[in-house]
Parts: structure tokens; C-alpha cells; sequence
């Protein structure tokens, strides 16, 4: 990211406007990767995600660096992550933990006020919950976020449901 523009999301975000972050890998974009966005965003901010295929080890999480014992990690950030009709999101053939790899989570009481749209999200093996792996292309829990135009697909479980 250049100078400026982080000086732009600084100033942005300390004065609480929302910003557009965008993910892909031409020079001009903020990140190559999608997960990086999500843990530099603000709430509120949306990441638009250029045209694509993009390899994951680990399932994407909007909060992932939530920590409700910090007061300065504690708030869930609320996101819209926009893509389009060729935005494809797969999980690696060897996920960094098989307990973990569904390819998006929402674990951290997301509200409606965080989106997930226009992507295809596949090659996911689920999250073990319980005795269970459940959510394959996407695992849910304790949260209720917006999902629309999203194709999910050829993901798989041993035992469990595949969304």
C-alpha cells in the first residue's frame, strides 16, 4: 500500500468514514490477498475483490482478529465483501488445519450488516463442530450475515451439511 493512501484510511477511519479497500493484483490495488483486507478494515468499510481465483489455506473471517477480552478488539466490524461473476474463492487441496476448512466463516456474531457477495466458493471440507464437520463452503455460528449471489460449490463433508 502506498503512503498516501494509508494516510487517507488512517484519517478516514479515525474520523469514522467507511472506506473502499480493493483486492487483487494489479499495482493500483490496496491488497493482493482477501483475508489481509478484512483484518486491516474498519467497520463499515467494504472490500471490492477484482476478477479472479483466489487460494486459501485458511477459511477467510471477517473478524478473525476479535478478541472480546481486549476493549480494543472486542467490537465485531461489520464488512461488505463485494466481488462479481468471475470472483472465485477455493480452499487449498491441503488447508492448513482440516478442523477448520470451510472456505468462509462467520463465527463472531456478524449481523446482517455484513455481506458476502457475488462469488463462487468451493473446494471447501467444513469446521468441526461438535462430532461433526458442518459448512463446507460456508460455516455459520452465532451470527447472521447477508449472503446473496453467491454460487457455492463442490465443497465436501465426511459427515455433516455441505453449505
Amino acid at each position: 500500500m502506498r503512503p498516501i493512501e494509508v494516510l487517507f484510511f488512517v484519517f478516514f477511519s479515525v474520523f469514522g468514514f467507511t472506506a473502499d479497500i480493493t483486492v487483487g493484483n494489479g499495482s493500483e490495488d490496496d491488497f493482493s490477498n482477501i483475508q489481509s483486507a478484512f483484518d486491516f478494515a474498519k467497520n463499515g468499510d467494504t472490500i471490492l475483490v477484482k476478477a479472479g481465483e483466489y487460494k486459501i489455506s485458511e477459511p477467510l473471517n471477517f473478524n478473525r482478529l476479535r478478541n472480546p477480552a481486549d476493549p480494543d478488539l472486542s467490537t465485531v466490524k461489520n464488512l461488505r465483501l463485494l466481488g462479481g461473476p468471475n470472483v472465485i474463492v477455493r480452499m487449498s487441496d491441503i488447508p492448513a488445519d482440516t478442523a477448520r476448512a470451510s472456505v468462509v466463516i462467520f463465527e463472531n456474531g456478524e449481523t446482517q450488516l455484513s455481506v458476502i457477495s457475488g462469488f463462487v466458493i468451493t473446494g471447501g471440507s467444513g469446521t468441526l463442530h461438535g462430532n461433526f464437520q458442518i459448512g463446507g463452503g460456508i460455516f455459520c455460528k452465532d451470527s447472521s450475515p447477508r449472503i446473496t449471489q453467491c454460487e457455492i460449490r463442490e465443497n465436501t463433508l465426511v459427515k455433516g451439511d455441505k453449505f
